[in-house]
């Protein structure tokens, strides 16, 4: 039985008896090892593209500025992600689409106010690439923010989760089912 020159797939010669069964079965089980091969080099090159890393313990945001927030503690780790500055700043080392998620929980403060999260440049809060609604809320309320982006970075871009907070006073975060996080994956080149 003759096979195609790229693929080695199995198909009857015009000189063969006629067996179609026998002809689909090799054809079927040249194709299933085909495809099992494909799917092996897809998982092997996806393997490895996602980190998440989660707070600590709780942070402390000050009143009227932006705080970086510290995710220091690895759930998932990625040789395309570096971490440094204690957990607040994250290098892409594979550009391409990636998919960023940043989520914050914090406790009620003395006072109510503004408080939202951004993903954004760990250098610079204004070069903003993804914001959670701003919230107003009374001083009882527990707020919990998240924000997604998903855009082409180049390697070497480095970004950070930012949070503002008007409270009047400092806004402890609290550390529950994994909110305070931060999340990468890569989604293609």
């Amino acid at each position: 039985m003759p096979t195609t020159p790229i693929y080695s797939l199995p198909y009857p010669a015009l000189s063969d008896p006629p067996n179609v069964p026998a002809d689909i079965a090799a054809l079927a089980t040249a194709s299933e090892a085909g495809l099992a091969q494909i799917a092996a080099a897809i998982a092997a090159q996806l393997e490895g593209r996602h980190a998440r890393y989660i707070a600590a313990g709780n942070m402390s945001l000050p009143n009227a500025s932006y705080t970086k927030l510290a995710y220091a503690q690895p759930i998932e780790t990625s040789s395309d992600i570096a971490v440094s500055g204690g957990g607040t700043d994250f290098t892409i080392n594979r550009p391409g689409v990636w998919l960023v998620e940043a989520g914050v929980r914090a406790l009620p403060a003395s006072g109510g106010g503004q408080r939202f999260l951004r993903i954004a440049a760990a250098s610079n809060n204004g070069t903003a690439y993804g914001n959670s609604a701003q919230i107003t809320v009374g001083a009882s309320h527990v707020t919990a923010l998240s924000t997604t982006t998903v855009r082409r970075f180049p390697a070497g871009t480095t970004l950070a989760a930012w949070m503002y907070q008007d409270s009047g006073g400092p806004l402890s975060t609290s550390q529950q089912l994994e909110e305070n996080h931060i999340s990468f994956t890569w989604l293609r080149a």
